[in-house]
This record gives structure tokens, C-alpha cells and sequence, in this order.
């Protein structure tokens, strides 16, 4: 799973949040900055991590920021199970899935709408977690780009944004 750690370098020429050590192998020490959070949820205004990133972008002026989420997140299989009814995690695991509650939600909507009943449950769980994380990703696009810094620097095309996927069981 993602950690919380934070690194950042001195002279970055591109800025990918949150990336693994591994993704960055091709490019030279100190032209990344790396912003690793915990269930990819760098758009929460409140939280410090959204400030490091906005930091990050108004020092370093990178060219692209990239969020990257995992595919097999433990945080979105645990947003899955609290629709399911499970019990409410502890306080600090709550705050992380508020974030994700809404892509859960959306994705559970869109896949029992979308699907018949010929589909099997399992196949359902299946393109509901990848849905879900999906659109985690998106929302957490949305998010950075309400920080005045980040849109007006996409708005002036010094900054694009990107999202990926990144497939754990591959990398």
C-alpha cells in the first residue's frame, strides 16, 4: 500500500505523486519529487500533504504532476466492505475513507445500473473495485485542481495533470 512518507528533491524537472521508488528507475537522482500518501488522497485541502504538493509546484514549477493510484488498494477495499455494512474503522482510517466513500459509491451506483442480472457477483466485485478506483484517481484530480496554485499554473499550460493506475501485482 502507499505509504505517508514525503521526499523531495532539489531540482525537479517533473513531479509524480505518488510513485514507487521502482517507476522512477529511468531518470537521473533529484529530477523527481515525490509525494507518497495514503490511500491516494493528496486532494484533501485540509490534510498537509495537499500543502507539500502545493509547495512542490509553486518551488519547483515541474511540468507534469501525476497521480498515480494503485490498483489493488487496501483503502478502497475497505470503502467497498463499508458499503457492505462493515463496522467503522478507527478515527484516522475514517477521515482517509470519506475521501474514497464517493468513488465507492459512484461505483457501486454505475455497475448495479449498468449491469444485468446475467453478470455474476463476482465479476461485479471485480468492476466495481476497478471502477471505484478509477474514479478515486479522478477525484483526487478534481481536488488538486482547487488549489488556485495548481489550476492556474494548468490554466497557463506550465503544469499538466495526469492520473494512471498503477497494477500491483505488475507494478
Amino acid at each position: 500500500s502507499l505509504g505517508t512518507t514525503t521526499a523531495a528533491a532539489r531540482r525537479p524537472p517533473s513531479t509524480t505523486f505518488p510513485l514507487y521508488p521502482p517507476l522512477a528507475a529511468d531518470v537521473d537522482p533529484g529530477e523527481i519529487v515525490v509525494q507518497r500518501v495514503l490511500g491516494s488522497v493528496a486532494g484533501m485541502q485540509e490534510r498537509v500533504a495537499f500543502s507539500s504538493i502545493e509547495y512542490a509546484v509553486a518551488r519547483w514549477s515541474p511540468p507534469v504532476l501525476l497521480v498515480l493510484v494503485e490498483s489493488a488498494s487496501p483503502i478502497i477495499d475497505a470503502a467497498l466492505q463499508q458499503l457492505r455494512g462493515q463496522l467503522l474503522p478507527r478515527a484516522p482510517v475514517r477521515v482517509v475513507l470519506n475521501h474514497v466513500m464517493v468513488s465507492a459509491m459512484r461505483a457501486t451506483q454505475e455497475v448495479e445500473r449498468e449491469l444485468d442480472e446475467v453478470s455474476t457477483s463476482a465479476g461485479k466485485e471485480l468492476l466495481v473495485k476497478q471502477l471505484a478506483t478509477e474514479l478515486n484517481c479522478f477525484y483526487s484530480m478534481e481536488l488538486l485542481l482547487r488549489s488556485p496554485t495548481i489550476r492556474e499554473k494548468v490554466l497557463a499550460g506550465e503544469l499538466e495533470l495526469h492520473g494512471a493506475i498503477m497494477e500491483s501485482g505488475t507494478g
